[in-house]
């Protein structure tokens, strides 16, 4: 048994999410006998996001009636540091549904080995099939998303990479606030900044539109992958927990705690597990209808089996500014002090203080998003390093060409820093990691569309880096795959 499975509860071991499970039998199967029993079986506003979970609807649709008190005016917008979101899962509408839908592709794909500088180009297939559910009630919203599917490669010695995606969301909200628990369960075989593993970027092949990149890829308590290495399997998986509370008309406070963890399965390279907990508190105050500040405190601490070392804790204040530049898009940036402190396996402990930060620009319509963004926070290094300082850089953008035609654009870099120098003389202190990815969708019927994409990835160490029996300083990826998507309109359950 190598380190990377030490101390590794037998529970996590396994690509089946049985923690998924249990979180849906204690959590989720009262609230829905419960709710049942209120019988009203309309659905509420979202409050606390001041949304009303727009419908996504084709030309011949109307929109669905809805019910309900409407929400207080000072809602309109919600906190700038909140976690919480709005339900949203395939289908968009406002009405409990369950979705099925698959997806079939072929291609091409570079470098499927692990390591550094193979540039063998093989053939792969990939099926992969969802299932999606939103449960509404008056106050309490479910909402699961599972993906699941394989990819069988041309590479032999693989033969082929599973993927199993699972996301469980439970919503309650009264009249001046709302509380969410949510698990999200991955097991890829290469990181999810790009959640690559879906036959592209989120937006080309993703059955459910990438959600993976959203919490486990954009906030510090994600136990995220900003990079990969070939195909190297790995279980991540998420259990996070906040509140919004509004105190007045202007003002409100957020909390919010997480646990995640990383292993790395059949690991060939030696990657490093590692385990998170993370927490925030935050107030929001609502200057004018436009602007809002906000003040955040967050704490994070990082464990690594006993041969790796170092235990890590981080302390982030920020303050953030938030604008609504019209009733479609949005700005918010904020920055501040990062303690960080270091326990090494030995010696004393070492302290350094850096600047988090984060900006963000988001305009969104019915059929088109962009979202640029940046961060910059302490993560669990990936597998690669055991604790780095991380900037992200984010660009995704989805555009209708035409009735029957829409574009898909995700481009992403991030830098990792070592939070303490490499103990072995010319090993690597950083890492860079881009991504690109283009796509093209065309609706062939009602329910089935076709797509091409392409998708580059680069992983590059400052200096020669040594993974198991491979060694390099670059790591370079191009997946092409042409395939079919199968979603039929959403299947009404009230």
């Amino acid at each position: 048994m190598s380190h990377s499975d030490r101390g590794i509860p037998l529970l996590f071991r396994s690509p089946i999410p049985w923690g998924v499970v249990l979180l849906i039998m204690l959590i989720v199967v009262p609230k829905f006998s419960w709710a049942q029993s209120d019988g009203s079986g309309q659905p509420a506003p979202d409050q606390a996001s001041g949304q009303d979970n727009a419908p996504v609807l084709n030309g011949d649709q109307q929109p669905p009636e809805t019910s309900g008190p409407a929400p207080p005016p000072y809602v309109l917008n919600r906190p700038i540091v909140a976690v919480n979101l709005p339900l949203r899962v395939l289908g968009g509408d406002t009405r409990s549904f369950f979705l099925p839908g698959a997806q079939l592709s072929a291609g091409t794909d570079t470098n499927q080995r692990d390591g550094f500088g193979s540039s063998d180009t093989y053939g792969t297939v990939r099926g992969i099939g969802s299932l999606s559910l939103q449960k509404l009630w008056n106050r309490y919203d479910f909402g699961a998303d599972y993906v699941g599917g394989v990819a069988y490669l041309g590479n032999r010695s693989l033969d082929r990479s599973i993927v199993q995606t699972v996301h469980v969301d439970q919503h309650v909200s009264w009249s001046t606030g709302q509380f969410e628990v949510r698990d999200l369960f991955t097991y890829l075989p290469d990181g999810d900044f790009g959640a690559s593993s879906y036959g592209g970027t989120p937006v080309l092949g993703g059955l459910n539109g990438g959600f993976t990149g959203g919490i486990i890829g954009g906030s510090i308590f994600s136990p995220g992958q900003f990079a990969t290495l070939g195909q190297q399997p790995r279980i991540n998986n998420l259990l996070l927990g906040d509140v919004t509370q509004y105190l007045s008309a202007r003002s409100s406070i957020g909390a919010a705690a997480s646990y995640g963890l990383t292993h790395f399965t059949g690991n060939k390279l030696d990657l490093i597990n590692s385990w998170q907990v993370a927490s925030q508190v935050s107030y929001d105050y609502q200057l004018n209808r436009k602007d809002q500040l906000a003040l955040l405190y967050a704490h994070q601490t990082f464990q690594y089996p006993s041969s790796v070392g170092n235990d890590i804790e981080s302390n982030v204040v920020n303050v953030l500014f938030g604008r609504k530049i019209s009733g479609h898009m949005e700005f918010i940036v904020g920055a501040g002090p990062q303690f960080t402190n270091i326990q090494p396996p030995t010696g004393s402990p070492i302290n350094r203080l850096t600047v988090s930060g984060r900006a963000t620009l988001k305009y969104e319509l019915r059929e088109s998003d962009f979202s640029l963004s940046y961060l910059r926070y302490t993560t669990n290094g990936s597998g690669f390093f055991p604790g780095a300082t991380t900037d992200i850089f984010r660009l995704a953008a989805s555009h209708p060409l035409s009735r029957l035609w829409h574009a898909q654009l995700d481009v992403g870099y991030n830098t990792n820093h070592r939070l303490e120098s490499a103990l072995i003389p010319g090993s690597a202190n950083t890492f860079d990691y881009v991504l690109a990815g283009v796509g093209v969708h065309r609706q062939l019927t009602r329910e089935i569309s076709g797509f091409v994409s392409f998708l580059f990835t680069n992983t590059n160490f400052d200096s020669p880096y040594c993974l198991g029996d491979s060694c390099g300083k670059t790591s370079q990826r191009e997946v092409a795959l042409f395939g079919l998507d199968w979603h039929p309109h959403p299947m009404r359950i009230d």
